[in-house]
């Protein structure tokens, strides 16, 4: 899969930007303040937000669960919710790429979804589901992979609500996981970020998308 993703060549002007790092870390934030900030610069821009708190909110309303870490507890449940959010993921990142807009940022990436599902998950818990997912995201990432990718390091901040309760593994492994798990892929296309001031984040990101922009031309004058 890594050489496959590393060899694709994009085809097409959007400059995809898949924001990558652990819940709390701040990506939400930072996905709205640049895609108001780049529609105000005359850019065509789209976001994906966090499909995983749309999907989660319907299997509270029928399965009655109150955060992920009580959906983990239920292994059949857990893998069958990961799949939707998989499915949900893909279907609007496909979609919107062939709207073609000249910027696009996801805020999380297939990437981080799969790496929950090789954390809390187990083949033995459903082998031809778990099996089909993991196709499914080869197939994807082998096709459609993110021309850019923001990894935030962690900073000791963590932010948590009633969707997202405190991780049962090490908040620090965690990361570390995601982090492997991106780089055996492209190492190239990811960026990493390691303060966790709101400002600096912001400005070390616009200079790194203005430089991408500039480069396929799709900078306003």
């Amino acid at each position: 899969m890594a050489i496959a993703l590393r060899h694709r060549q994009q085809n097409n002007q959007t400059i995809s930007v898949g924001f990558s790092g652990a819940a709390g870390i701040g990506k939400t934030t930072l996905v709205k303040e640049l895609f108001n900030y780049y529609k105000k610069q005359g850019l065509i821009v789209d976001v994906i937000n966090e499909v995983e708190r749309d999907i989660f909110s319907i299997y509270h309303q029928t399965h009655g669960v109150r955060t992920l870490e009580e959906m983990r507890l239920i292994p059949e449940l857990y893998l069958m919710f990961q799949n939707d959010v998989l499915e949900i993921q893909i279907t609007r990142e496909m979609r919107i790429q062939e709207k073609s807009p000249e910027l696009l940022l996801l805020d999380r990436t297939v990437y981080d979804n799969y790496l929950y599902i090789l954390l809390y998950s187990r083949r033995s818990d459903q082998p031809e589901l778990f099996d089909r997912i993991t196709k499914r995201v080869y197939d994807y990432l082998s096709s459609q992979p993110y021309q850019h990718i923001i990894y935030f390091l962690p900073h000791g901040t963590k932010n948590y609500d009633e969707f997202c309760s405190r991780e049962e593994l090490n908040y620090q492994e965690t990361q570390d996981m995601v982090l492997r798990l991106l780089t055996s892929f492209s190492l190239d296309r990811i960026k990493w970020v390691s303060t966790h001031s709101l400002e600096e984040r912001f400005g070390y990101l616009v200079f790194l998308i203005d430089s991408w922009l500039k480069r396929k031309n799709l900078l306003p004058v």
